[in-house]
């Protein structure tokens, strides 16, 4: 009877999801930002209970000839060391195919990952189809950048060389997010290797869904345009540009993909929140991935109050795995960093800290497979998710109220934390300072997971009660 029950709660969970290839990101400059930071937030939204874990991989040395071995059989040369980063990831590389999804590294570098269509492309089917021979698949950019990172400039060009040499596989074209605590650069990508890359103002904040924004490129200014050698030249060949002024996202994109509601409304929603606030935080941020597009004419609910059962793709949803958010501050310590890391919809999640010290992630976070298991952090928010959305006028508003005094508490206890650790690293006592960061983050998920036990206990008496 137990496995019955098991099967029958896997299968609900599994309904109505699709491969949606849709993602969120914004980067905030350091002067927008309330406290000096670059920021950068990020929801992933893959559908498919592509099931997420989080991870910290330790810095490693290599030897001269040691090859790193992609995906696509290519075998690649690896960097001197290997830095070390903490990081959301895909339980199983094989499953979507892909791994690393968001992270941050030991320098202050963090990247992600959003796709988009090339041009001609018009299906999902034919985007994850498109191949080179031995290309770069998407996480392997995301891994590249946080192995090897030290500038964001410095990442977009050392992956802008390997993609022109590569290609993308598994991906008709994709953008990259690359931030360190000095500014932010947003990387768009076609899948034959050609590239641009704009460094977002350091007064700005700039969002990507799942289009390309780069439009007419200033070719003379290398301080705010990175781009690849041939991109107009092949733009040219394959008769996607005949003159005039060049713009890369006509040039390269699919417009009926690139300029659809899917991701025009989540463009013009953020846009218009971000440019509420004349200095962003972190909690801002969070709560703008939280957006259903309340109070404007896309918020349109059904009966049970839910507002993602139509045809409007909003911010928040049932098809997000991971959201995750940075802080990368210049004037504090490395050791310090934080990955702020939410499963699945936050709508209904909470943000919890993943410091990148950790002598270890806290279990429940580092568990996740292909079926729902109680011992994974994942699958059970997702079982909150999936469950209040039965009832989400009811159910949801209360629900955020509890996590938020939570999620407040713990930023708040993390700001207290990184004076102590940081003082412990200046006396040289770094086992302690990790130690400290360690056990902090393992309370914040064992209060965590104490406290979705009790709401999955109240939601589903709520929804399974028969009146």
């Amino acid at each position: 009877m137990k496995y019955l029950v098991m099967l029958l709660l896997a299968l609900f969970l599994l309904q109505n999801f699709t491969a949606v290839l849709a993602c969120t990101t914004v980067i905030v400059g350091k002067n927008r930002s309330t406290d000096g930071s670059v920021l950068v937030i990020h929801n992933e939204d893959l559908g498919e209970n592509a099931a997420h874990k989080v991870v910290i991989n330790k810095r490693q040395q290599w030897k001269p000839g040691d090859k790193l071995q992609l995906f696509n059989g290519t075998n690649i040369n690896q960097s001197q060391q290997s830095f070390r980063f903490v990081a959301t990831s895909i339980f199983e590389k094989s499953f979507y195919p892909g791994d690393y999804t968001f992270g941050v590294n030991e320098n202050k570098l963090a990247a992600t990952n959003n796709t988009a269509y090339l041009r001609g492309i018009k299906t999902y089917e034919e985007s994850v189809a498109y191949k080179n021979p031995g290309g770069i698949i998407w996480t392997e950019l995301t891994q590249l950048a946080l192995e090897r990172g030290v500038t964001a400039r410095d990442t977009v060009k050392m992956l802008g060389a390997l993609v022109e040499q590569y290609g993308l596989s598994g991906d008709s074209a994709t953008m990259m997010a690359i931030a360190d605590a000095e500014e932010g650069w947003w990387m768009e990508i076609a899948g034959p290797g050609q590239w641009a890359a704009k460094r977002v103002g350091d007064n700005e904040a700039i969002m990507r869904a799942n289009a390309f924004r780069i439009a007419e490129i200033d070719f003379h200014d290398s301080a705010n345009w990175l781009f690849s050698a041939k991109i107009v030249d092949y733009a040219k060949e394959k008769g996607w540009y005949s003159g005039g002024a060049f713009s890369f996202k006509d040039a390269y994109t699919e417009p009926e993909r690139n300029n659809g509601k899917f991701n025009v409304l989540r463009q013009q929603r953020l846009d218009a929140l971000l440019a509420q606030k004349s200095k962003i935080s972190i909690s801002d941020l969070a709560a703008m991935m939280r957006d259903v597009y309340a109070g404007t004419e896309y918020y349109i609910t059904d009966a049970n109050g839910s507002p993602f059962h139509n045809e409007y793709y909003t911010i928040a949803n049932m098809e997000t795995e991971i959201s995750a958010m940075v802080a990368l501050n210049a004037k504090k310590m490395p050791q310090s960093l934080c990955m702020w890391t939410c499963m699945a919809n936050p709508a209904t999640g909470i943000y919890l800290p993943f410091h990148l010290q950790d002598t270890s992630v806290a279990a429940w976070y580092s568990q996740a497979s292909a079926v729902y298991k109680n011992n994974s952090a994942y699958w059970q928010f997702t079982e909150l998710a999936r469950l209040s959305d039965l009832k989400y006028s009811s159910l949801q508003p209360a629900i955020a109220a509890d996590w938020q005094q939570y999620e407040q508490q713990f930023m708040q206890q993390c700001r207290i934390n990184e004076k102590a650790v940081e003082a412990l690293y200046q006396a040289g006592d770094t086992d302690a300072a990790a130690e400290m960061l360690t056990a902090f983050d393992a309370d914040c998920a064992k209060i965590t997971r104490k406290e979705l036990g009790k709401l999955l206990s109240k939601v589903k008496t709520e929804v399974y009660w028969q009146e």
